[in-house]
């Protein structure tokens, strides 16, 4: 699967004497996500075109439909990920990041994931929604949330999924 591609508008949209004639769109990372967690229906579909295009808000309003649920269905393909873990999860999971996380003086290439105690299940059992899931993979992970924002979001998906074997 391709983690960017451009959509040109069937018709481009006017804002401020700008005018907008494609969407450039990539694989959104989990703080773009963030943005429009708790959104719904075309809400979120127009928020999350906006956040990863790069486009303001009242520009991608004026978008056709066809335009805007053509990129919102590129956006939201990378946030189900579908691999498989096999009949028993692992001991271990490694998440090699397709993209390198630069976090202070560190650079994350990897992910690598085992069973969560108790203890750090605490840490994110309150927790709802995306804000649960980054905080679930940066425990085990033993990396800073921040830095888990930065990952793309299938990746931190098939994290999360990782982990959630093991509390169900």
């Amino acid at each position: 699967m391709a983690t960017e591609t451009t959509i040109a508008l069937r018709k481009p949209v006017e804002l401020a004497s700008i005018s907008y004639t494609e969407l450039q769109l990539a694989e959104p990372t989990a703080d773009q996500w963030s943005q429009w967690d708790g959104l719904t229906g075309a809400e979120a579909d127009i928020h999350a075109v906006s956040i990863v295009a790069g486009v303001p808000l009242p520009a991608v309003r004026k978008l056709g439909t066809s335009d805007l649920l053509k990129a919102s269905r590129f956006i939201a393909s990378f946030l189900d990920w579908q691999g498989s873990f096999g009949a028993v999860a692992p001991d271990e999971w490694v998440v090699e990041l397709r993209k390198p996380v630069a976090h202070g003086d560190t650079t994350i290439t990897e992910l690598r994931l085992r069973e969560p105690t108790a203890d750090e299940w605490t840490k994110w059992d309150r927790l709802s929604g995306l804000e649960a899931d980054i905080v679930k993979v940066a425990t085990v992970a033993g990396v800073p949330a921040a830095a888990v924002r930065k990952i793309s979001s299938s990746q931190l998906m098939e994290a999360s999924r990782y982990v959630s074997l093991f509390l169900a």
